[in-house]
Formats: C-alpha cells, sequence, structure tokens
C-alpha cells in the first residue's frame, strides 16, 4: 500500500530536532523527531509527500502512519474532514448549552470595555422563565452547561442561586448532568461568595487581571476609578490557601497591550511566587482586541499591539521557566477546538432583559438579536437569524477547504465576523484564529512545561 503526507501535518524546525502536528488527530498527535530522523522524516512530509512505501521493517514510517503524518494514498482527507465535523457538531449537540447574563451592569469601568451597561438585573419573572425553559427542555439532552457572563455577574448573586438551586435539581430529577462556569472581574469573589458557587457546581472561572497594578488598575478600575488589583489578587490568594477542594479551576486572563508587554515579566513573575505551585490555576494571554461596542478609547486604541507580537511574550514566558500552569491553550489544538459556541444549534445567550442571542459580543445591537425567551418558558426565534449563526457554509471556502489548520477550526472561529456579517455574495476571506497563526510559538509555550515525546517514544518505553 502507498501513502502520502497527510494534508493537516504541520512540521516545525526545532533547532536540529523537527516538532510535528496533525490538525485532523489534535494534540495526541504532537511529537518530536530526533536528530538522527530529522532528514528521514522531512523527505517523507515535506519533499516526497506523495506515493511513499512503507515496510514494516523501517520504524520512523510506520509510527508517522499510526500518528496520522502518513495517510493511504487512496484517502479523501476533505471528506474525513466533513465526518469530523458532523461527530463534532452531534456530540456537542448532546448538550443544552446557556450563556445567561444575570445582570448588565458592572462594577468596573474597563477601557476597552464594549458594553454599555443600558440594562439592570434580570426580574423574577425571567428567572422564572429560565428555570421553566431548562424543565421543558432538559430531555432532549444528556446535560446542561450554565455559563455565568455580564456585566458582572457577582452583582446578582441572587439570581445566580435561585437559577443554579432549580437547574440542579431539574437536571438531578430528570438523570442528566449539570456544570457550571463563569466569567467574572473577581473582585466579589470572596471566600465566602467562592464557596456558596462552589455548592451551586460553579467550577470554572475566568478571571481578567491585564498586567502589574499600576498597568491593571488604569485600564480595569471600579466605577468610580478606584483601582482593583490588590482586591482580585487578594481574592485568589486566598482561594488558593483556604480551599482545599481540587474540584475547580481559575483560569487568569490577561489582556496585553503595549505597556503590559514592558513589564510582562515582572507581571508573571508576581503570579509564579503566588500561584505557581497550584494547578488548580493557570494562565492565558490574549492580545488586547476590539470587541465592538462604542466604548473605544484613544488611549486603549495607541496601545494595540499586532497578533503576531503575542508569539515573542509566549516566548519570553517559556524561557522564565515559570511553573504556572498554561494547560489552557492545549484544548483548542482539537478537532473543533477553535470553533465558536454560536455556531452550534444548542447554543444560546439569554439577556438579563430576556433577549435571546448567539453571541456576547455587540449585547446592544438589535441585529444579532435572534429571538425572546417568553414568560411561559418558550424561546420565540427568528430561525432565519438562526440559520446564519449556525450555517457554516464557509467552510467550503477555497481559504478553509484547503487549509491544514481547518480540522481545528472548521471555518468558524468567528461566525459573527465570517459568517453572520459577511455581504451575501461576497467572495469568502475568514479570518483565521490567533492559534493558527501563533501555533509555534504556543507549541514552544506547551513545551515549556511539558515535553513533546519523542515520535517513537511509546516503542521505547515499550521495550524497556
Amino acid at each position: 500500500m502507498k501513502y502520502k503526507a497527510s494534508m493537516f501535518n504541520f512540521v516545525f524546525d526545532e533547532g536540529e530536532e523537527l516538532v510535528l502536528f496533525n490538525s485532523m488527530k489534535g494534540m495526541w498527535s504532537a511529537c518530536r523527531v530526533r536528530r538522527e530522523d530529522r532528514e528521514q522524516v522531512k523527505n517523507l512530509l515535506v519533499e516526497q509527500k506523495t506515493g511513499i512505501e512503507v515496510s514494516e521493517k523501517e520504524e520512523i514510517p510506520e509510527l508517522l502512519v499510526e500518528r496520522g503524518f502518513l495517510v493511504r494514498e487512496d484517502l479523501n482527507e476533505k471528506q474525513q474532514r466533513e465526518a469530523s465535523y458532523s461527530r463534532f457538531v452531534d456530540e456537542s449537540a448532546n448538550t443544552l448549552e446557556l450563556i445567561i447574563l444575570p445582570t448588565e451592569q458592572c462594577n468596573y469601568r474597563c477601557k476597552y470595555c464594549y458594553e454599555s451597561f443600558q440594562k439592570g438585573k434580570m426580574t423574577e419573572e425571567l428567572q422564572e422563565a429560565v428555570i421553566k425553559y431548562i424543565r421543558k427542555n432538559i430531555s432532549k439532552y444528556a446535560g446542561l452547561r450554565i455559563s455565568w457572563f455580564g456585566g458582572e455577574p457577582l452583582l446578582a448573586l441572587d439570581v445566580i442561586e435561585k437559577i443554579s438551586v432549580k437547574a440542579m435539581d431539574i437536571c438531578k430529577r430528570a438523570r442528566r448532568t449539570y456544570r457550571a462556569d463563569m466569567t467574572t472581574n473577581g473582585y466579589l469573589l470572596t471566600l465566602e461568595t467562592f464557596r456558596k458557587l462552589l455548592s451551586w457546581n460553579v467550577l470554572s472561572y475566568q478571571i481578567t487581571v491585564d498586567g502589574i497594578k499600576e498597568i491593571h488598575d488604569n485600564k480595569k478600575p471600579l466605577a468610580n476609578g478606584a483601582g482593583t488589583f490588590d482586591v482580585v489578587t487578594g481574592n485568589l490568594k486566598r482561594i488558593k490557601e483556604e480551599i482545599k477542594s481540587s474540584t475547580f479551576n481559575i483560569m487568569i486572563r490577561s489582556n496585553v497591550t503595549s505597556d503590559a508587554l514592558v513589564s510582562m515579566d515582572e507581571f508573571t513573575t508576581f503570579f509564579h511566587e503566588m500561584l505557581g505551585d497550584d494547578k488548580r490555576f493557570s494562565f492565558f494571554m490574549r492580545v488586547a482586541g476590539d470587541w465592538g461596542g462604542n466604548n473605544r478609547l484613544d488611549e486603549m486604541t495607541q496601545k494595540r499591539i499586532s497578533e503576531d507580537q503575542i508569539g515573542t511574550v509566549y516566548q519570553n514566558f517559556a524561557k522564565m521557566g515559570y511553573q504556572l500552569s498554561v494547560a489552557a491553550y492545549a484544548r483548542f489544538y482539537n478537532p473543533g477546538g477553535c470553533m465558536c459556541y454560536a455556531t452550534m444549534l444548542q447554543s444560546f445567550v439569554i439577556s438579563s432583559d430576556g433577549n435571546v442571542r448567539k453571541c456576547t459580543c455587540e449585547l446592544d445591537d438589535e441585529r444579532y438579536s435572534i429571538g425572546r425567551l417568553l414568560p411561559d418558558g418558550n424561546m420565540e426565534l427568528d430561525n432565519e437569524k438562526v440559520n446564519k449563526w449556525i450555517g457554516n457554509t464557509i467552510r467550503f471556502s477555497e481559504k478553509c477547504d484547503n487549509c491544514a489548520f481547518s480540522p481545528v477550526c472548521f471555518g468558524a472561529c468567528c461566525p459573527r465576523v465570517n459568517i453572520y456579517d459577511r455581504p451575501e455574495g461576497s467572495k469568502a476571506d475568514p479570518r483565521c484564529p490567533v492559534e493558527k497563526e501563533d501555533i509555534k510559538a504556543t507549541f514552544d509555550l506547551l513545551e515549556s512545561r511539558e515535553r513533546f515525546p519523542y515520535i517513537n517514544e511509546r516503542m521505547e518505553a515499550a521495550n524497556e
């Protein structure tokens, strides 16, 4: 049987060695090639590419087949990708995903924020409507996932409690799984509040800290202008020291701007010393983006950096040898890992006023509203609008169809930009996920915590 190099291969030079990755196989495929095998692998995957004979006596070619870097010459890989897409969508459809905004008010006034804070806390009538919706629909799914968003969700802790307790009971009675996560600024995340949230099965958190104290306090002040860094980091430290449970995880996100770049070593050293030995906490960095809305400030616009600069941040971070977990990055590099939740049929954003949407950006733009949640627990949806979000035809564009990264994003990293807002009939030029552009730097970052295995390492271990 003859083989060819997979169209989904990535081959990176790493000094005298190679790093390999296949996007159809995901992170399981990530591996290293030793110096003595480098030329053979490069010849097969980069130069020869087709008509490759594989002998049982040749270890390296056999391992390349096993890990998906070499595939049968007659294999239609694009058809295989479509099957992978269908499986991913089908598996995701087993869970009802509700992103709930219990309030759209916030105690912060972040300088890059796109929200207008025009809407307040969810009414009791709407809370009951959410509970009724869950009760009416849970039988269709294997489980329920609630993501608490805002505004600042902890300003409406009573809403979170009511819906959480009811949702947990509904799922228990229906014998369905239940899990929850939260995006919070962390200012109100006291020990008492955190313990309550854990009891409501809120086990995953994203908390944004945007630099050392001076920079964070400038970018993310309270509504009255006061700083927030000391309170947030104090909450994180107390959670680390006082909460013994290993069931939760907190991802500390940093939206990087030009001023933060200068002090990044000081910033990461601070968190390394405070949280570095605790695997319940992880670290995640992104270039501060323009997420829409009308709250753009000249100051923030001037401090924006280009996407390719984040690779330098990753490289410097890796060189410092910090023990902070960066495991959050790995999940993006599996099939479907860069697909946006908004493309999923069973995923809905429920605003604090009952407006139903697919995306958490542009929360005040009626163009992105797909319907309303009614008092009786039914959703009144505009199916034409819904279909724009989930009709992922962009993956058939020439750019996506021939892309080696396509099994990871399926052309759906940002449906608002790539699908919904694209003029009808226009030639598709999809925006690619940053995970594709920064793949080498990200892999270096991941390897700074745990080296990828050599391609024949498992076989060697078996022979010892």
